[in-house]
């Protein structure tokens, strides 16, 4: 997310601080999404190479029942990144999407293009939340019906303009 001066005239992005991601309603409506498809993370955040970046997010707000798998290793690109990772891993991946405010290279990549999310405005709110569900229709990523995770999401907090 971006973080404005106390003047709102410079902003800058939001690194973990104090061993924390610093956006605590960004993180629920993650939360939220994971929960409700039982998503896993990875990051591939440029944070990712902190060695406590799965502490950050769960210091930041997100439900310990929410799992951190991992983080991508540097490549070349951020798409290789992701690619390299799901080729690499252990773990069967059969439904995933990439959120990231940037869009790198991912359109470049087939098996990435049709599952990246670009947020808009400054940060991950329920706009944001609300398109991540309408990709994993299109894609058929069903919701799980038997996982319920408490998060505190607050519409009065999005930011994002539609």
């Amino acid at each position: 997310n971006i973080i404005w001066d106390s003047e709102g005239k410079r902003a800058t992005y939001g690194w973990p601080r104090d061993g924390k991601v610093n956006d605590f309603q960004a993180v629920q409506w993650i939360a939220k999404l994971c929960s409700q498809y039982n998503f896993k993370i990875v990051v591939s955040s440029s944070w990712r190479k902190h060695e406590n970046y799965i502490e950050c997010l769960y210091n930041g707000g997100l439900p310990k029942s929410i799992e951190v798998i991992g983080r991508t290793c540097n490549k070349q690109t951020r798409s290789h990144e992701i690619v390299d990772w799901l080729v690499t891993t252990d773990y069967n991946v059969k439904d995933f999407i990439i959120i990231d405010d940037d869009s790198f290279d991912f359109n470049n990549q087939p098996m990435l293009r049709d599952r990246f999310y670009q947020v808009k405005g400054d940060g991950f709110y329920y706009t944001a939340y609300e398109e991540c569900n309408r990709l994993c229709k299109q894609l058929g990523i069903s919701p799980v019906t038997d996982i319920n995770v408490t998060v505190a999401v607050n519409t009065e907090h999005d930011k994002e303009t539609k």
